[in-house]
């Protein structure tokens, strides 16, 4: 659920959400201060956490392949990884630092849930209900999704290996 939040212009909890649009990854609430005319988009929590979480597994492994072996990497592969953690970084702490900057409204109820336009596609009814369950969701929901992925594809390499060989 949405909440009201406390506008970073005139101090006042009268940040109401006004719309809710489906991105390519994620949905983007709008945000309209009723007291200033501020407006503002932020996206969800659970988005948050699942774009950490990737850009995260996505460095460790290349940081895997790039520092495992005989030599060392040069500089220029450790610059340009290094880069990659700073353009994740830069893409994902000022959606974090709009949580900061526009707290939740103090003792307010939940804003009504606004509905997707569209709520027809795949991505959207998947995405729609993992952003409800917050931030830490969001962090370990691309470790389940890879751990079932990768539990499917055990079982059916053993099933293969067991029954067929």
């Amino acid at each position: 659920m949405t909440k009201t939040r406390i506008c970073a212009q005139c101090n006042k909890p009268e940040m109401v959400p006004v719309s809710r649009v489906m991105k390519t990854y994620n949905s983007v609430y709008s945000y309209s201060c009723r007291n200033c005319d501020e407006t503002l988009e932020m996206v969800p929590p659970a988005s948050i956490g699942v774009g950490l979480m990737v850009g995260a597994l996505a460095l460790a492994f290349w940081g895997f392949v790039l520092h495992w072996g005989a030599g060392s990497p040069s500089t220029l592969a450790l610059v340009i990884w290094a880069g990659a953690g700073l353009a994740v970084a830069a893409v994902w702490v000022p959606e974090i630092l709009k949580y900061w900057l526009y707290p939740e409204g103090p003792d307010q109820p939940d804003s009504e849930e606004i509905a997707l336009a569209d709520d027809t596609a795949f991505s959207q009814r998947v995405v729609s209900p993992l952003e409800r369950l917050g931030f830490v969701a969001g962090l370990f929901a691309p470790v389940v999704i890879i751990a079932g992925i990768l539990g499917i594809a055990t079982m059916i390499g053993y099933v293969n290996y067991t029954f067929f060989e």
